[in-house]
C-alpha cells in the first residue's frame, strides 16, 4: 500500500512529500505492518535505503498493536 507523508511544519522538511509503502504480514491483522520508506536522512545526518520508521503502530512495537486497528488508524496516527 502506497503512502504519502507531508514534511512537518517549521522544520527543515517543511514542504516536503515524503513517499513510502505500508507492508502488511501474512498475519496481519494479528500482527503489526511494517512502514518503509526508499530514502530517508537519520537524524545522524546519514542517508539510508529502504528504511523501516519506528511508530507505535508498527513491527517495532508490537507489544502495543491491537488487530482491532484498520488502514484509516494508519493515516491519523
Amino acid at each position: 500500500m502506497a503512502i504519502a507523508i507531508r514534511g512537518p511544519s517549521d522544520t527543515e522538511f517543511e514542504g516536503g512529500i515524503y513517499h513510502g509503502r505500508i507492508q502488511l504480514p501474512a498475519e496481519y491483522p494479528f500482527q503489526p505492518p511494517s512502514f518503509i520508506f526508499p530514502a530517508l536522512f537519520q537524524p545522524n545526518g546519514r542517508f539510508e535505503t529502504q528504511t523501516k520508521i519506528c511508530l507505535s503502530i508498527s513491527n517495532h512495537h508490537p507489544e502495543h498493536w491491537q488487530p482491532s486497528w484498520s488502514g484509516k488508524f494508519f493515516y491519523f496516527s
